[in-house]
Parts: structure tokens; C-alpha cells; sequence
């Protein structure tokens, strides 16, 4: 039911069907009104005693626009008593302590009866995250954080990044020769399997020497999961900062690339940074752990048998962790 608009002289005014509207609303709140008021009346067993602010006449035709429940009845018809005023509290005298509590029995109610949640710390954990988010929680507030101003990590850095990302996804890392990489792309081309625009930033020379790092030697002798996703519950304390608590948080995240070669398994992050090795293993070290800890849970390998390693796409560099 909205208002009436003149466009003439820019004003709104009410219509009948708005009125009506109001009217029906105001009925059906005064009727929810009288039933919760009947409710509260008839569940008196001995007495009923019903207070209100002043006794005003009643007025039948008046209760569609009662504003208190003394308004929806006949209150001269129950004998109304009227409370004299309250003294001012200025007025009131102190309590004068007769004796003093016994002091084993204060201490023994205070024990029982105001002591403190055991459990504070689990209150305001989250039932759910992703790996993601508790690296933004882990990270300094942002004005606080170094600005670094020629990073060379623009929209072209990050187009190169997610092109060579999408061809580790695809590609045979038994494959390391020019023919046999250049074969790769050609095929992905044709079958979409990577865009004209990827194939046109991916570099046979540069994914060779990638592929040549140490870290991708023997995957063929194991099971290889590219794109694992993964979702597993781990312990508060040892994935959230200043947190004490071990309850158990559900953690989501999704690893590049895990290999599983029997004795051992491989974690690969794959980055595309200008940034040095420090720096990288600086601001990567707790993503990884968490992958750690969330894959030692999954397969139950024990720590030491599982190894995490990035690397730079742009340097061309394994960076073991």
C-alpha cells in the first residue's frame, strides 16, 4: 500500500487503500494484544492483581486505540486500590549491618556461585575458517605494515602467475625437454585447456628450468594431487595467535600440489614474487604449517615425513622450508 505521489508539485499524500491497510494492522495487533493479555490473566490461581499507571473511565469504543491493558477492561469494576507515592530514596534510611558474615561460608558461596567461566577462551572461536583467513589474522594491522612501493608485482605479474600456475595443473612433469613442453601447450590450446592469452605468456624455456628443480624428481614413483583441497579440524591453540584454547576449529584450504611417495609426502606452494627467499619463507612459513599440520592429520604421516617447499615461478627457485 504505498503513499500517493503528485509529480506536479512534489508531494506524497495517504490513499484509501493505505488507511484500510493501517486499519486492518492496528485490528490485528489490538487482537494479539487482548489474547496474550486473556493468557496472562487466567493463569492466576489464587489472586490477580493488576497494576497501571492511572485508572482512566472506560470507554468501549475507545479499546481499538488503547495504549496500556488497564484501557481493555472495566478497572472501576474490580475495586481498585490506589498505591500511595514511594518515598524518595534520599529519604530512605541506611541498613545497619547487625553482624558480619562468616567469612568461610562467604568464600564457599562465592566458590559456588561467581566463579568464572572455565571455558572464556573457546567462547569467540570460529566454528570454521580457511587457510586464507587465518593468514590475514596472523598478518600486522595494515597501517602499521611496510609499504613497499616497486614490488614489480602489477596485473601483468599476476596474469604470468596464474599462467604458469594453470599449466602446473595440467602438465607431466616427466616432461622437461623444449619439444615435449611446447607438445603441452599445444595440446592444452587446442583442447581449452588454457587460453590464447595464456599460451601466449607461457615460456618453454622458463617452464624447463622450473621443471628441473629437485623438488619435482621422482613424482612419478608416487600419487600426485594437484588442486587438493582439503578440510580437517585441528587444535585453536596451534593455528590462531594468542589463543589458548584447544578446541577443535574446521580448517579448508587447498594445497598446489601433494605427492605422496610412500615414505614420504611432498607439499609444493607455488608463487610468482620478486620477493627474496627471506622474505618469501617469512610471509609464507605459517600457511605452510598450517598445510603441514593439516595433512599430517589427513594421512596420518608423521611430521618429519612430510616436507614443504615453494617455489618462484618468477626466479625460478626452490625454496625449502
Amino acid at each position: 500500500a504505498p503513499r500517493c505521489f503528485d509529480d506536479s508539485d512534489m508531494t506524497y499524500g495517504t490513499t484509501l487503500v493505505r488507511r484500510l491497510i493501517s486499519d486492518i494492522s492496528a485490528r490485528e495487533e489490538l487482537k494479539n494484544e487482548m489474547n496474550l493479555f486473556y493468557v496472562a490473566c487466567t493463569r492466576a490461581m489464587c489472586r490477580l492483581h493488576i497494576m497501571a499507571q492511572e485508572a482512566r473511565p472506560f470507554d468501549r469504543g475507545g479499546t481499538s486505540s488503547a495504549s496500556s491493558y488497564s484501557e481493555l477492561f472495566d478497572i472501576s469494576a474490580f475495586s481498585p486500590e490506589i498505591m500511595p507515592p514511594l518515598q524518595e530514596f534520599g529519604r530512605e534510611e541506611k541498613q545497619k549491618l547487625i553482624s558480619r558474615p562468616d567469612e568461610n561460608v562467604k568464600t564457599a558461596i562465592e566458590e559456588r556461585f561467581m566463579r568464572e567461566y572455565a571455558f572464556a577462551n573457546s567462547v569467540n572461536l570460529p566454528v570454521k575458517s580457511s587457510a586464507s583467513a587465518l593468514m590475514r589474522m596472523a598478518e600486522d594491522e595494515a597501517y602499521y605494515r611496510p609499504r613497499e612501493l616497486f614490488t614489480g608485482e602489477e596485473e601483468t605479474g599476476a596474469e604470468r602467475g596464474i599462467a604458469y600456475h594453470r599449466f602446473l595443473e595440467l602438465c607431466d612433469f616427466s616432461v622437461k625437454d623444449i619439444a615435449g613442453i611446447t607438445a603441452e601447450l599445444k595440446e592444452f590450446l587446442d583442447s581449452g585447456r588454457i587460453s590464447r592469452g595464456q599460451f601466449d605468456i607461457l615460456d618453454a624455456n622458463h617452464i624447463k628450468k622450473i621443471l628441473c628443480s629437485p623438488v619435482f624428481e621422482g613424482l612419478a614413483e608416487g600419487v600426485v594431487y594437484r588442486e587438493r583441497e582439503f578440510l580437517c579440524r585441528l587444535p585453536a591453540n596451534e593455528i590462531l595467535p594468542d589463543v589458548v584454547a584447544e578446541d577443535g576449529v574446521l580448517v579448508q584450504g587447498a594445497i598446489d600440489l601433494l605427492a605422496d611417495l610412500g615414505g614420504a609426502v611432498k607439499i609444493i606452494d607455488y608463487k610468482y614474487s620478486h620477493k627474496s627467499d627471506e622474505q618469501l619463507i617469512k610471509t609464507y612459513r605459517p600457511q605452510l604449517d598450517l598445510y603441514k599440520k593439516a595433512v599430517a592429520v589427513i594421512t596420518g604421516a608423521a611430521p618429519e615425513q612430510i616436507s614443504c617447499t615453494i617455489v618462484n615461478i618468477f626466479a625460478r627457485r626452490q625454496i625449502d622450508l
